[in-house]
């Protein structure tokens, strides 16, 4: 079975290529401000960049947590990263990121960092 729409090829260009991460794109977040957010799998790297494609900011998470498997706006400056090592991470580019949660694969909870109000250190 077939899902989805046919869209002439016409209609969509590449209008500029960068090169970005090493492996895949695991995850594009186009923020309040114009700015794209892109996560790589291989390379675990969160970057940051303009709306002409210029790069900004670039933080690597370690190996540790996995993988970029997503990224989300919080409030402010704030941004959630989840992992591709179930791990959910809470911080900045500036500052770094603080796991909040992770979960091993049997689903037990391996431990909760972070959180607000708990102690917890900036990866």
């Amino acid at each position: 079975m077939f899902l989805g729409c046919f869209v002439p090829p016409e209609m969509y260009q590449i209008g500029q290529q960068t090169r970005a991460h090493e492996g895949s794109v695991f995850a594009l977040c186009r923020r309040r401000d114009g700015t794209v957010l892109s996560g790589g799998g291989k390379d675990r790297r969160v970057l940051s960049w303009s709306p002409t494609l210029q790069l900004l900011h670039e933080v690597e998470l370690p190996e540790s947590l996995g993988a970029v498997r997503t990224i989300a706006e919080g409030p402010g400056e704030e941004l959630l990263v989840g992992t591709t090592r179930n791990a959910l991470l809470r911080g900045t580019l500036g500052s770094g990121f603080t796991p909040i949660v992770q979960v091993r694969w049997g689903g037990g909870l391996v431990g909760k960092f972070g959180g607000r109000g708990n102690s917890g250190g900036v990866l």
